[in-house]
């Protein structure tokens, strides 16, 4: 009797999974819905992420068209900045000579060098390509020592080497904006 009673608890157990099991497969599948994206959010993000490179576009075609820049050339505004009125770009004052430079470092790391100035106020300002101001060198930045700069983005190896700085860009195009105080002839 003892087997049969075994026998009996084991088909009842079988039963009892059995029937666990039926009726999870019977319940309900959760249905997960899909929302379609909102087009115009979309639209409004992307315009927000774009809007600065195609200002950055539209100032590196003046360079380009005004100034006579060259890719990883760099280039001085050869007039007085009394001169510049009226011209597409404005020198912002009327005491400082600017100058330029469109570093495009696609095919490479591009290394600047930059001479010791002690005499007079110079600013390098580096934009990137979403208009961010991401390194300085000059005056206030470095107190105008003599350097070499070596400028990159994260596809490349980090360079290495003595004497120059490795400075990371956030794409493969940038700008130098160049400031220096005309010396007074006083």
């Amino acid at each position: 009797m003892r087997s049969k009673k075994t026998s009996t608890t084991f088909t009842y157990i079988l039963l009892s999974i059995f029937f666990t099991l039926l009726a999870g497969c019977a319940q309900e599948q959760q249905k997960t819905t899909v929302t379609k994206p909102n087009l115009k959010e979309v639209a409004y993000e992307a315009f927000i992420y774009a809007y600065p490179m195609m200002e950055q576009v539209k100032v590196v075609n003046g360079m380009f068209k005004f100034t006579g820049t060259k890719p990883n050339v760099v280039t001085m505004t050869p007039t007085f900045p009394m001169d510049n009125v009226g011209m597409p770009i404005v020198a912002p004052n009327l005491t400082s000579m600017t100058g330029g430079l469109y570093i495009d470092i696609s095919a490479g790391p591009v290394t600047l060098e930059i001479p010791e100035v002690k005499d007079r106020y110079i600013v390098y300002q580096f934009i990137d390509v979403f208009t961010h101001n991401f390194y300085y060198l000059g005056t206030l930045a470095n107190s105008g020592d003599a350097g070499q700069f070596t400028f990159y983005n994260k596809n490349q190896q980090k360079p290495g080497g003595k004497g120059s700085t490795p400075v990371l860009v956030e794409g493969d195009h940038a700008i130098m904006v160049n400031r220096i105080d005309i010396k007074d002839s006083g």
